[in-house]
């Protein structure tokens, strides 16, 4: 089944106002796992960061207290969210978006580094996602995502869940790499962890990959 764009936007403006109590409440490992596994380069300067799936910002707000140089872009498909983030005066640009189609707003290398923290479980086709992730980073730029982890003899860690109509998709550790070497990433680590422990858990894979330059990559 496919995520339609108007079932994503409707599951994250119905949390909008209250997204920052349901990260504490659920126990969100996504923001300290970021701040742990930030590359020391971007700690200071004027560096260029895209954060897709932005919602209300913390990821910005955590990172600018590291490096207030920090040029910020936001991507949320939820005009709630982006509404609570263009509130917190962290972005030079906000751009609702639905990752499943063509980055239009921004051109090729642009980015120093890319954050995609719990929004690719929601998109329907992750390898163009990926692709245009790597379009517009830059090389050598860092990737920091998670993703949703499948284990085929785990069932808590299933192929295919659901919130509400949404479907979440998850994929093994063999499948990330795979995926991530074709969009032209190289894997710096991947981390294993439950995403969300104050409700359903979600197992997640964190992932840590850098921009690299093969031979199908202009």
């Amino acid at each position: 089944m496919r995520n339609s764009n108007e079932m994503l936007q409707a599951l994250y403006d119905d949390v909008a106002q209250t997204y920052r109590d349901s990260v504490v409440r659920t126990n969100y490992i996504g923001p300290q796992w970021l701040l742990k596994n930030l590359h020391s380069k971007f700690k200071t300067g004027a560096i260029n960061i895209l954060d897709l799936g932005c919602a209300n910002g913390i990821n910005i707000a955590n990172l600018k207290q590291i490096n207030p140089s920090i040029i910020a872009t936001g991507v949320d498909i939820s005009s709630k969210m982006l509404v609570e983030a263009k509130k917190s005066r962290l972005y030079e640009q906000l751009y609702q978006h639905n990752l499943d189609t063509a980055f239009t707003f921004s051109r090729e290398k642009n980015y120093d580094a890319v954050i995609a923290l719990g929004c690719l479980e929601f998109v329907n086709d992750i390898d163009f996602c990926l692709t245009e992730v790597a379009r517009v980073c830059k090389k050598g730029g860092y990737f920091y995502a998670t993703f949703q982890r499948f284990e085929p003899d785990n069932p808590s860690a299933p192929k295919q869940m659901k919130s509400g109509e949404v479907t979440h998709f998850a994929y093994t550790t063999d499948q990330i790499r795979a995926k991530l070497y074709a969009a032209g990433f190289e894997i710096i680590s991947i981390d294993k962890a439950i995403g969300y422990t104050g409700g359903v858990p979600c197992p997640y894979s964190l992932v840590v990959a850098q921009r690299s330059n093969p031979l199908t990559q202009t």
